[in-house]
């Protein structure tokens, strides 16, 4: 067990490359609570061609885009996110994502995109329900991005407590979930602050990474079945907490040396 800058860590090994995969470009956009359209993100870079060179990091960003490899498709509100180019998901990132971060003196933080990387997500509250999410990790927390929010778990009643439906019935449920469909934006259903961060544990043979907040609903489990995209992950994260957290180890030991 490691201690991750206050977070506790079951392991980590630190090698290995993601994989990548390519898809081709479509004309399907996402706009998000008025903001600005995916399409629009993307076209602005085209208008600009004397600095549309990316930057080494952009380059980067772009390969963990493409490095999809869910047995799950993505959905159409999904795939622009997977065809952008490392400039674009930074945008995308500014506009739609990032939250504003103030200090202690009231000035507002710059928020930069360190990591993504795509994964199924399973919430506590709902273990039977994964959620096909791009993981978006920046200097100040981990970003759950899908257009899908995690589920209530439905309670099931013994057999003897059902009843079976009439025409009614059917016609009363049809009606009344017209009203209530899912989510359809791309946004963050839930973001992690690494100061809210309480324990990170890695799976039996790398498999997933799970997150653990202050409550139930604060428990995600990063499916990522692929022991070397955990290990990644889980470089990428120590590597953030080293910049904006102190071990209590450290802590302690400033302490005793005093």
């Amino acid at each position: 067990q490691d201690s991750i800058s206050g977070h506790v860590v079951n392991k980590s090994r630190l090698t290995g490359d993601s994989k990548s995969g390519v898809s081709s470009r479509s004309d399907l956009f996402v706009e998000i609570h008025n903001r600005k359209p995916l399409e629009d993100i993307e076209s602005s870079s085209e208008l600009e061609p004397e600095v549309n060179l990316e930057t080494e990091h952009e380059s980067y960003l772009k390969q963990c885009l493409l490095s999809y490899d869910l047995v799950h498709p993505l959905s159409t509100k999904l795939k622009p996110l997977c065809l952008m180019n490392g400039r674009e998901l930074k945008k995308f990132f500014h506009s739609t994502i990032a939250q504003k971060i103030y200090s202690d003196n009231h000035e507002i933080l710059t928020e930069e995109l360190h990591y993504v990387v795509w994964s199924m997500v399973v919430p506590y509250t709902n273990p039977k329900h994964e959620i096909i999410t791009l993981v978006m990790m920046s200097t100040y927390g981990i970003y759950l991005v899908s257009d899908t929010s995690p589920k209530m778990a439905h309670k099931t009643r013994p057999s003897w407590m059902t009843h079976s439906r009439n025409r009614s019935d059917s016609a009363i449920t049809l009606k009344s979930g017209t009203s209530t469909g899912g989510r359809q934006l791309v946004e963050p259903y839930f973001v992690f602050r690494y100061k809210d961060l309480l324990q990170v544990n890695i799976g039996l043979f790398d498999q997933c990474v799970r997150l653990t907040g202050r409550n139930e609903n604060s428990v995600f489990t990063i499916a990522t079945r692929d022991g070397v995209m955990t290990e990644i992950f889980i470089q990428k994260l120590k590597h953030v907490l080293s910049f904006v957290t102190v071990s209590p180890l450290l802590e302690k030991s400033r302490t005793e040396t005093e």
